[in-house]
């Protein structure tokens, strides 16, 4: 029984660990300050090449643009225009033909981990796909193609971008996008006046277009796909799922968008004028569609509503200035009332040592120190059993065959020499909870992305490129097993032993970070396993 309890607790830890894990997965300072503003026209084709081969690198693509025109159709103007937007955090490029933006960078995150790295594009020109554009019924004529004056301006620490459009039937079209520095929330105010003499209703609709291609899917660790905030819960919507049907989401609707390991786009309901969102794919673009409600104008008068829209990284500090629940994009898992309290200490420590290598370490050895008595607690009562192993192996001889007077035996011995045979599992079961969520604090943590620790370990989010760090770790485990009281057969044993093996090839691909804790929990377990065996053991008669 005791030899079984031990084996139970390993193996319910590696059970639970690797359930988790599919259960719920996943997923230089630079100058700034001053607005750049850039008109470029489509018969400009050295400019407008000059430009995209700075932001994208691709330096064989064709001057071509193009424009939204409905809302399932795309096509190549002559007309287009660009206009290049840059401030502290982003470098947007809009098309006027459409009032729609056609590339989107974050100049504060990089695609690679060295300097001279492209920033990351959550939205390029390479795909032609354009967002953000405003559709309409045959009421307000909206098509998608009107061609769009720019203007800008600053307002007090903000800048503001105007396009507005005149329509064929008198309506005055305006859409103003509101940026503020070091946020990724922008705000959308549309205004339409109708000039005419009749009055106009319909509804407009709004388009979130991304890229996507199969190639694209993420893993069990990573999500990437639709995800939608509705009526008090966050929905994940698999590409793969849409391809053969669209989805509509209606009701309380706080926003909508697309997701991938580390960055979101999402359309965000500030002013609750969502009536609904359509989630579809188009060959390469899949949009989140969402309806405003009906608007009816009448001569000279106006209608105007707001929303926002994020377009940046899953930091918790961005999102949840954003409100309306946007930090529940952020897979904090099933123990997240644990993996939340771990990760502000994760952050609070780097704000004094500016390294999260050392913030895990510092992390670590607090979690270690918290659960010391019960660890203690744990290895003691395991060496307690080895001591009553010569008597246990009397009792089995003498009840062979009788088994219920062989446990109420072994029960009596237990309560004589006041061991309890649980001791040695249950504080170990006790912490498997805060080790799930700190697992997910470092798998998915944007701030690990592109993090250096020391030496070869320059990024704390992908693993270790030599797998230096797993084997450690793995021979950490080894000598952890073995200095383990054991009171198992020597094919138990045997088996216990290949755990270390196993681990180790787990955690080949596992993030750094998280090696890293798992690396320093093991050595601080074996410095507490060396304090308690050199004592000697004390059972009670």
């Amino acid at each position: 029984m005791e030899n079984k309890n031990t084996i139970l607790a390993l193996l319910l830890m590696l059970l639970v660990w690797t359930g988790f894990t599919f259960l719920f997965p996943s997923h230089e300072e630079r100058e700034g300050g001053k607005t750049q503003v850039t008109a470029v026209s489509s018969d400009s084709a050295e400019s407008v090449d000059a430009r995209k081969t700075q932001t994208t690198g691709n330096n064989n693509r064709q001057t071509e643009s193009f424009s939204e025109v409905s809302s399932d159709t795309f096509k190549v103007r002559e007309e287009d225009k660009f206009v290049a937007f840059t401030n502290d955090v982003y470098s947007i490029t809009f098309n006027l033909r459409g009032g729609v933006v056609s590339s989107i960078e974050l100049l504060d995150y990089l695609q690679e981990n060295f300097s001279d790295s492209l920033p990351v594009a959550l939205l390029d020109n390479k795909h032609d796909i354009s967002t953000l554009g405003l559709f309409s019924g045959g009421g307000f004529g909206l098509r998608g193609d009107e061609s769009y004056s720019f203007t800008q301006h600053n307002k007090g620490s903000s800048q503001v971008v105007v396009l507005s459009t005149a329509l064929d039937n008198g309506i005055m079209l305006s859409k103003t996008l509101t940026f503020w520095p070091d946020t990724y929330l922008i705000n959308v105010h549309v205004e339409l006046e109708n000039t005419g003499n009749m009055v106009l209703s319909d509804a407009l609709q709004l388009k979130l277009n991304n890229y996507w291609h199969d190639d694209l899917a993420g893993n069990r660790f990573d999500y990437l796909g639709f995800t939608s905030y509705v009526d008090g819960k966050l929905h994940e919507d698999e590409i793969k799922d849409i391809q053969s049907a669209k989805k509509t989401y209606t009701g309380d609707i706080s926003w909508s968008g697309y997701t991938d390991k580390y960055f979101l786009s999402a359309l965000v309901n500030s002013d609750n004028v969502f009536d609904s969102v359509l989630l579809e794919r188009n060959g390469e673009r899949i949009s989140n569609t969402v309806r405003v409600s009906d608007l009816s104008i009448a001569p000279g008068a106006k209608e105007s509503f707001n929303f926002d829209v994020y377009l940046g990284p899953k930091n918790i500090d961005y999102l949840g200035a954003s409100g309306k629940k946007l930090t529940e994009v952020v897979d904090f898992g099933f123990f997240a009332f644990l993996s939340k309290p771990l990760h502000m200490c994760l952050k609070f420590f780097y704000t004094f040592i500016h390294n999260y290598g050392i913030a895990i370490i510092i992390l670590t050895v607090i979690i270690k120190l918290l659960f010391w008595p019960l660890t203690q607690k744990s290895y003691t009562s395991m060496r307690a059993m080895q001591t009553l192993q010569p008597e246990m192996k009397k009792l089995r001889e003498k009840f062979r065959g009788d088994k219920e007077g062989l446990n109420r035996s072994m029960m009596e011995l237990y309560k004589e020499h006041r061991v309890n045979p649980l001791g040695g599992c249950l504080p170990m079961l006790v912490q498997i909870p805060v080790f799930i969520a700190l697992y997910k604090v470092l798998l998915g943590t944007i701030e690990l992305r592109h993090a250096p620790f020391a030496f070869w370990l320059t990024d704390l989010s992908v693993k270790d490129p030599y797998y230096i760090t797993p084997i450690i770790m793995g021979a950490t485990m080894f000598i952890q097993q073995k200095m383990t009281p054991s009171t198992m057969d020597p094919m138990q044993a045997k088996m216990m032993l290949a755990m270390p093996v196993v681990f180790t090839f787990i955690f080949l691909n596992f993030p750094s970070g998280l090696v890293l804790y798992w690396l320093v929990n093991n050595l601080l377990t074996i410095l507490q396993q060396y304090l308690i065996y050199r004592k000697p053991v004390s059972v009670k008669g």
